[in-house]
């Protein structure tokens, strides 16, 4: 709606484009207006992300598959990460493994589901005895819009079979309870296209720790881990538990998996690589910082 006078650099981090039409993507403008996150209404949200991206002279996405996608509305687009770096401050240094096993996630409540789903994988092995799960999420969230159907996130968790136990998020505790965890865990719904085009940056946020990471194979994931000379990346359900049973018993694996993903984040997401691709990024829109 703007005139062409400002320069514009639109964010895009979310696989929006490639959730296709359903119920929800269909109701999401609407939804999103309601709830004031939108000053104007757009029905069809995704088009009214398209015509943003024809718009902006620049965008900025997380994964090549959301750049792909974008750049068929905006040729100047632009991979970023998050800069996880100026937080994280603490490496784990002790891999000797607690009994119980100590298991660490770490996202928003509105993806517990897919916590709750590798809960149920767990204790229909033989695993459920010995494995603890810190959950590291907000205390509520809501059902709709964001602000309305509050759930309670500790009582979600206690509905869930797996033993867990809950930290309220901050990045105290996320280093804190991560270094005193043996292995984390990143399970993904492969069947939501907004879960499958998310960016890496959950692990890399492990990594960065030094901390042991099992994900699921999603695109992103699967790069990192292969980039990292790691093969960590799960692409059925049988897969999960058979390799946290090889890394409940093996220090050494543990080790080595959580010091290649450190060595790996340190020299490809470091400070002097995030200042470079904002530079890229200022002068493709006819900005210099010299």
């Amino acid at each position: 709606r703007k005139k062409k006078v400002p320069k514009i650099i639109f964010n895009l981090n979310d696989s929006y484009l490639a959730e296709g039409l359903s119920f929800i993507s269909s109701l999401r403008g609407l939804a999103k207006f309601i709830s004031r996150q939108s000053k104007y209404l757009e029905i069809d949200f995704a088009g009214a992300l398209k015509k943003m991206c024809r718009r902006a002279d620049a965008v900025i996405c997380s994964t090549p598959m959301q750049k792909k996608t974008i750049e068929e509305y905006c040729k100047n687009t632009h991979i970023m990460f998050d800069a996880h770096f100026s937080e994280i401050n603490m490496k784990k240094e002790d891999f000797t493994a607690h009994k119980p096993f100590r298991l660490i996630w770490e996202g928003l409540p509105t993806n517990l589901y897919q916590l709750a789903y590798f809960s149920k994988l767990i204790c229909q092995s033989n695993l459920q005895d010995y494995i603890d799960l810190n959950v590291v999420t907000d205390k509520y969230t809501y059902n709709l819009m964001n602000r309305f159907l509050k759930v309670d996130t500790q009582e979600y968790l206690k509905r869930m079979e797996i033993k867990s136990h809950f930290h309220e998020w901050s990045i105290k505790n996320l280093q804190e309870i991560s270094i005193n965890s043996d292995l984390a865990i990143i399970p993904i719904d492969i069947n939501n296209p907004m879960m499958i085009g998310k960016p890496e940056n959950k692990l890399l946020l492990f990594w960065r720790m030094g901390l042991p990471t099992l994900v699921s194979a999603t695109p992103s994931y699967q790069h990192a881990m292969k980039m990292s000379n790691q093969n960590y990346f799960i692409k059925d359900d049988s897969e999960w538990i058979s390799s946290i049973k090889e890394l409940m018993e093996s220090k050494e694996k543990r080790i080595n998996a959580g010091e290649k993903g450190y060595e790996y984040v340190t020299k490809n997401y470091n400070k002097n690589e995030f200042l470079k691709r904002w530079e890229s990024i200022f002068e493709s829109v006819g900005y210099s910082i010299y």
